[in-house]
Parts: structure tokens; C-alpha cells; sequence
């Protein structure tokens, strides 16, 4: 049985209304996908990379400051240029492997990940956050210690003959 809708009275400048076109349900969702698809941005980018963690720190790559440049073209196709903390990280392929899942995860049809050892990183590369979460950098907030003023106790005054005596 077909659904039909009621036309709506015609007054005014209104017009009845029409059903929808017919049509195969996959095919119209299909369009709809395409039409909805997101372009992968710079700033998706690097949020996603804080969620990869150098598994030997257990502090997320971009904060570390192994991350220099994220490039996406119009088809999602994502270049990320990095480095590692040394030329022989033990964990350069799982951080690799990882940086590639996220950014698919996010959108991106094709990772490639380039790693460049110049300029080398070095800890100056990391966020004064991490760096004061690390120790490297003092707290900006220090206290300074106050000074602690002691007045000399009074002059107990003497008693008895003698103080009497040595007013």
C-alpha cells in the first residue's frame, strides 16, 4: 500500500504539499554522505596527535614537541613531518603506527608520516607546560618566602629588694 500525503488546503500563496521522490534508500544516503563528508583541518590535526603517547616519556607527542608540521590536501590526504627523541627510539614504529591510526580515525584517507632528523630535538622543543611538569622549568607562581621579623622580648623588669633598689 502506498503512503499518501494530504494535500494542504490551497489559500494564499501556499502550495499542496508533494511526497518525496522515490527512490533506492542507499542511493540518497550515499549522496547525502558525500555531500557531508568533512575536510579534515590542521587544528583536527593536532588535537588528534595529543592523543599519541611516546610510550618511554608517557607524554603526548605534540606537547613533547616531536610534531613540526601537519600538510592535508583536499582529499585528506595527510603529510605529517616529524621527528623522534633520538635516531635509535626503540618505539619509532609504534608511535609511527599510532600517529596513522589517529589521523584515519579523524578523517584522513591517506597518512604518510616523514621523519627528519634535522633540526633534532632536543627538550627545548617541549611546552613550558610539559617542561615544568618535568621539572625542567621552575613553577611560574614561586612564593617568595616571607621574612620572618622577630621583636626582642621586653625588658622583664626586676623583682623583689634588688629591683627596688635598680630603678
Amino acid at each position: 500500500m502506498a503512503c499518501q500525503v494530504p494535500a494542504a488546503p490551497a489559500t494564499g500563496n501556499r502550495e499542496p504539499l508533494k511526497a518525496a521522490p522515490r527512490g533506492n534508500l542507499a542511493s540518497r544516503l550515499d549522496v547525502l554522505g558525500e555531500s557531508m563528508a568533512e575536510q579534515l583541518t590542521t587544528e583536527k590535526s593536532w588535537g588528534a596527535l595529543r592523543s599519541v603517547i611516546d610510550p618511554e616519556i608517557y607524554q603526548n607527542i605534540v606537547d613533547l614537541g616531536l610534531v613540526y608540521d601537519i600538510a592535508i590536501n583536499g582529499d585528506n590526504e595527510v603529510l605529517v613531518t616529524m621527528t623522534l627523541t633520538t635516531p635509535h627510539c626503540p618505539m619509532g614504529p609504534q608511535i609511527i603506527e599510532n600517529v596513522e591510526k589517529v589521523l584515519r580515525k579523524e578523517g584522513a584517507s591517506q597518512v604518510t608520516v616523514n621523519i627528519v632528523w634535522e633540526p633534532m630535538w632536543t627538550p627545548d622543543a617541549m611546552t613550558d607546560e610539559l617542561k615544568r611538569l618535568l621539572g625542567i622549568l621552575p613553577d611560574e607562581e614561586v612564593e617568595e618566602e616571607p621574612v620572618l621579623e622577630i621583636e626582642p622580648p621586653p625588658v622583664r623588669k626586676k623583682k623583689g629588694i634588688l629591683g627596688w633598689l635598680f630603678r
